[in-house]
């Protein structure tokens, strides 16, 4: 069995604790327990949330060990070129990136993206 746990991405108080941050990385490589270290992206929510692929970079020079992923994109707030070049950027440079596939559209974050909402797009459907 295979596990993973959640990368912290919050600078409480718009302030970043790089001594925290590092010190959790390397207790979870320490314990030897889990296989990747995950980012989401969250636009709508709390204030001071980290971008995903900046944490993860900064966790790729700060781990040997873990693969590192994204669980969540929200896709239609990237350009696709730019997305994809950022993501095999960070796999080429730590050769332990991961990414999830989408499983539902986010109705809310739509207005961000100036998208239309309604049904799911295709490209954003639960696979089966």
């Amino acid at each position: 069995m295979r596990f993973a746990i959640s990368i912290p991405q919050y600078a409480r108080d718009s302030r970043f604790d790089d001594g925290a941050f590092r010190a959790h990385l390397r207790r979870v490589e320490e314990l030897a327990l889990f296989e990747s270290a995950w980012a989401q992206e969250q636009v709508i929510g709390a204030a001071g949330s980290l971008a995903p692929l900046q944490t993860l970079a900064y966790a790729a020079a700060r781990t040997e060990q873990l693969r590192l992923g994204c669980a969540v994109f929200v896709l239609p707030l990237h350009n696709p070129l730019h997305l994809a070049k950022a993501i095999s950027s960070l796999d080429y440079l730590s050769a332990r990136a991961s990414l999830s596939r989408p499983a539902a559209w986010v109705a809310r974050s739509a207005p961000l993206a100036s998208t239309p909402t309604g049904p799911s797009p295709a490209s954003t459907r639960p696979w089966r």
